[in-house]
């Protein structure tokens, strides 16, 4: 179970042909006291489709190629290898 204390990252997928899927940051989310969470985004994935990550199994991750601008202090986006 996630506490108020869990940090996620909002992402968006995308699936590109010939290539592993894409995970772009747009926000990120919080889990309030009586356990709804919060979302905040700084982009609107173009499905309409946000993925929530645990920050802290995210950073679990180093290996992953990051792309774009740093937003919030993380990382936009990773591909998946």
């Amino acid at each position: 179970m996630y506490t108020p204390e869990t940090v996620f990252d909002a992402f968006q997928i995308s699936e590109r042909e010939g290539s592993k899927a894409w995970f772009t940051k747009v926000g990120v989310g919080y889990i309030n006291k009586d356990h709804s969470i919060n979302v905040y985004l700084d982009a609107f994935p173009k499905d309409g489709k946000v993925h929530l990550r645990d920050r802290s199994q995210t950073q679990k991750n180093p290996g992953h190629e990051f792309r774009g601008s740093q937003d919030r202090g993380v990382q936009d986006s990773r591909r998946i290898k």
